[in-house]
């Protein structure tokens, strides 16, 4: 069990302290995620508008893969946070699972990203719009990437107010008497 789930361990205003730090980390994700969204919505409506026209549909696809794929594990980092937040102070396993929920998710905005300049580079058009498709989509990739290797916020705070109860609750059994070497010394 980690410490996070030990309800002794802290006093209320350090819960309370957690919850507006994951609070915020949700705040920062649902634009994002609203924004990419859109992003989707925008590929979509140029999906269509080459179907009518008969052109390639490598750029359109590529906004569309990403744009919902992104949107939908920034979404899932917003209701980590949330899940983590809720569970705080109690005795279950939330915080821990938060965390690898927001790993999944990382894990779905970079298969995101791949899978779009992957849908680009398979039909983009010819000719010479086809250098002007792909660096474009390949940016809008390179940025997925990154966001997906630093969107880590819940599973850095957790693991901080982790490593923050033990420390304190070890420093109580300083202060109480308490044996804290181990059995071997």
């Amino acid at each position: 069990m980690d410490a996070a789930s030990r309800a002794g361990d802290y006093d209320s205003a350090t819960i309370k302290r957690l919850r507006r730090k994951l609070l915020n980390i949700m705040l920062k994700y649902l634009p994002l995620a609203i924004a990419l969204t859109l992003m989707g919505c925008f590929g979509v409506s140029m999906l269509m508008e080459s179907i009518e026209w008969g052109n390639s549909l490598g750029f359109d696809l590529g906004w569309v893969i990403g744009g919902y794929g992104a949107a939908l594990g920034a979404f899932a980092i917003c209701s980590a946070a949330l899940w983590a937040r809720s569970t705080i102070g109690t005795r279950s396993a939330g915080p821990s699972r938060a965390i690898t929920a927001t790993k999944y998710s990382r894990l779905l905005i970079f298969l995101a990203a791949v899978s779009a300049e992957t849908a680009t580079i398979l039909d983009a058009p010819v000719g010479i719009d086809r250098n002007f498709v792909l660096w474009v989509n390949s940016i809008i990739a390179a940025c997925l990437v990154l966001f997906a290797l630093t969107a880590d916020d819940v599973g850095q705070t957790v693991r901080r107010f982790d490593v923050w109860v033990a420390v304190r609750a070890d420093r109580r059994r300083q202060r109480a008497g308490g044996d804290t070497r181990c059995p071997e010394d």
